[in-house]
C-alpha cells in the first residue's frame, strides 16, 4: 500500500526483530521433546492400555503442569529477551544500517515477535492434543487480525507494524484462554475425540 520502499523497510525491520525470538524458540524445543513430551506419551499409553480413571486424571494434571511450566518459562524468557533488544535498540538499527528513526518501530516490531512466537506455542500445544479447531481459531486470529490492523493503520496515518502488534496481543491472549481452558478439560476431550466402535 506504500510502495517498496516502504514494504522493504518494514521486512528489514521484522527480520531483525526475529532474532530477539531464537532464545524463546531453544528453550520450548527442548522442553516441548523432553518432559513435556514424555509426559504426554505417559497419559496416551496408559488410556491405551485401559488404565483406571483416576490414573489418567494424574497423568492429565502432570500435563497440565508442564504445558503451564513451558508457557511459563517461554514468557520468561522471551520478556528477558524483548528487553534486551529493546534496550539495545538503537545500536541494533545502526548495526543493520537502517536510519535512526527506524529505533521506535524496531521496538514495536520486537515486541510483536515476541508475542507471535507465544501464539506459535499455544497452536503447538493445543496441535498435540488433536484440538485443531482451536488451534485454527488462534490462526485465523492472527491471520485476519494482522491483515486487517495493519490496513487500518495504513488508512488511518499509523506505521503498519502498530496492527501487527495489536493482532499478535490479541491473538497471543485468545491462545492463552484456549490452552488454559482446554488443560482443564483433557481427559474429557480425549475421551471425546476416540474413534470408538472403530475395529
Amino acid at each position: 500500500m506504500k510502495g517498496g520502499d516502504a514494504a522493504a523497510f518494514y521486512a528489514a525491520i521484522s527480520a531483525v526483530a526475529w532474532f530477539s525470538v531464537i532464545p524463546a524458540f531453544a528453550w520450548i524445543y527442548v522442553q516441548v521433546e523432553t518432559t513435556f513430551y514424555q509426559r504426554f506419551r505417559a497419559f496416551y499409553t496408559e488410556l491405551e492400555a485401559g488404565a483406571p480413571l483416576r490414573e489418567l486424571k494424574q497423568h492429565a494434571t502432570l500435563i497440565s503442569v508442564e504445558a503451564k511450566h513451558i508457557l511459563r518459562g517461554a514468557a520468561a524468557v522471551q520478556v528477558a529477551a524483548t528487553a534486551l533488544v529493546i534496550a539495545a535498540a538503537p545500536r541494533i538499527v545502526a548495526i543493520v544500517s537502517l536510519s535512526p528513526d527506524a529505533t521506535p518501530l524496531f521496538r514495536l516490531a520486537a515486541l510483536g515477535a515476541g508475542l507471535q512466537v507465544f501464539c506459535l506455542l499455544e497452536v503447538l500445544l493445543l496441535t498435540y492434543f488433536d484440538l485443531r479447531r482451536d488451534a485454527m481459531a488462534i490462526c485465523g486470529c492472527l491471520l485476519i487480525g494482522v491483515s486487517a490492523f495493519t490496513v487500518v493503520c495504513s488508512v488511518v496515518g499509523w506505521p503498519p507494524v502498530v496492527g501487527h502488534l495489536a493482532a499478535c496481543a490479541i491473538s497471543a491472549l485468545l491462545g492463552l484462554v484456549l490452552v488454559r481452558r482446554r488443560l482443564e478439560t483433557l481427559v474429557l476431550d480425549t475421551f471425546q475425540s476416540q474413534p470408538f466402535g472403530v475395529a
